[in-house]
């Protein structure tokens, strides 16, 4: 059951094995695009030839799943992740062309497809949701304090000046399941595992960035 007051969650076998592999069949096709972290190949109102596509066979299974008719998409995409993000929130532009662009965040989706491209191999990998504070002072040692350091060295942000992973407070590690669907409140921040620490090279997952 979805409960945005939760701020994240989880729901196992969101999509099926044939469903799952006829959506990454169709977005393996599309124009590829460098980013720092990796490749991923989007969709957005802008890619109208796939825009009604992706609403169709995505954005509609979350808008029933959320309760939410609403549900309107900034982007998605399917990634290629050969650099973990750093701690992060998913505050993004709403197109202009967007049926509301003067919209609010919503929530952010991910999908796990595979670990070094091997399906059975997601386990090895998860997403943390992170408080929406940072902390003014970096707490003791954590247990999960190694899967993510190696990707969030200490870093100035003018709102919170020098901080690093130890600045935030953990509130849920999920688990990465091929075909699951993970989300988190836009705002709450985030991050997968670092790939150097759980010893794989790339993760590939769909991620969809919605407001309403």
């Amino acid at each position: 059951m979805f409960d945005y007051t939760q701020h994240c969650g989880h729901k196992p076998t969101f999509f099926t094995e044939d469903k799952l592999n006829f959506i990454v069949g169709h977005m393996e096709k599309l124009d590829s695009i460098k980013i720092p972290e990796g490749n991923c190949k989007g969709i957005d109102i802008n890619h109208t030839a796939e825009y009604n596509w992706f609403i169709n066979n995505v954005l509609d299974p979350l808008r029933e799943y959320t309760q939410r008719p609403d549900l309107s998409l900034i982007f998605g995409f399917l990634g290629d992740v050969t650099q973990s993000f750093r701690i992060h929130t998913d505050v993004k532009t709403i197109p202009k062309n967007e049926h509301n662009p003067n919209g609010t965040q919503f929530a952010s989706f991910l999908i796990p497809v595979s670990v070094d491209y091997d399906p059975n191999k997601c386990d090895v990998n998860s997403t943390m949701i992170f408080d929406l504070e940072v902390l003014a002072e970096p707490t003791g040692p954590r247990d999960w304090h190694w899967l993510v350091e190696g990707t969030n060295p200490m870093v100035k942000k003018e709102k919170y000046g020098w901080i690093n992973h130890k600045h935030y407070n953990l509130i849920r590690n999920i688990q990465w399941a091929r075909g699951d669907l993970i989300w988190w409140n836009s705002l709450y921040w985030h991050c997968g595992l670092d790939n150097n620490a759980i010893g794989i090279n790339t993760k590939q997952m769909i991620v969809i960035h919605t407001y309403v």
